[in-house]
């Protein structure tokens, strides 16, 4: 009776992880607050390159060339669904004037 017991609580449980296994597999891994690392780079230490030893010794990230600030003004539209997002919101032809401007570094939940 014990072995039996046994059994049937190991498939019970086999069955529970494979029943929880397949509803988290039909989840978008955007909307899974497990999953924070699709595509992501591993962790570094921060790195400024410049064009030159004296330019290094200066150390004025401003200065580098191959620096970028992404600070500023982006253009910014809420969609509701991830389904409802404009597709082609990249090309060039794509009318951009009902979007919002928001401040960029900012918070747009805020």
């Amino acid at each position: 009776m014990i072995n039996n017991w046994i059994f049937t609580s190991k498939t019970l449980c086999l069955l529970v992880l494979l029943g929880v296994s397949l509803t988290a597999s039909g989840q978008n891994h955007w909307e899974n607050p497990g999953v924070f690392a699709v595509n992501k780079e591993e962790a570094r230490a921060s790195f400024t390159p410049f064009e030159s030893v004296e330019k290094a010794l200066e150390n004025e990230v401003t200065e580098s060339h191959y620096i970028k600030s992404l600070n500023g003004f982006w253009k910014f539209h809420y969609v509701p669904k991830a389904s409802q997002r404009p597709l082609d919101f990249y090309t060039a032809a794509y009318d951009l004037s009902n979007w919002d401007n928001i401040p960029v570094p900012a918070n747009w939940e805020l």
